[in-house]
């Protein structure tokens, strides 16, 4: 039950990233998700900003410099 709860954490932090919406939207919206769908869901921007900043970006960073490892430029 927890890695469900925080594999909808991640996705509701990668939303949030995708659609480049405030962090604090997800105070929100994860009360408007708590109230409707699921009660253990905590995700406000406290915890979206951490999911964003330390797992989401080094991944990102990561793929973006072996991108540009791999490619062949020319002049």
């Amino acid at each position: 039950m927890q890695r469900q709860v925080a594999a909808q954490e991640v996705k509701l932090a990668f939303h949030t990233a995708i659609h480049n919406h405030s962090l604090k939207s997800n105070n929100c919206t994860t009360a408007l998700i708590k109230d409707l769908f699921n009660q253990i869901l905590t995700c406000s921007h406290t915890k979206t900003k951490v999911i964003i900043t330390k797992g989401m970006a080094p991944l990102a960073k990561k793929q973006v410099l072996n991108g540009l490892q791999q490619a062949s430029f020319q002049l």
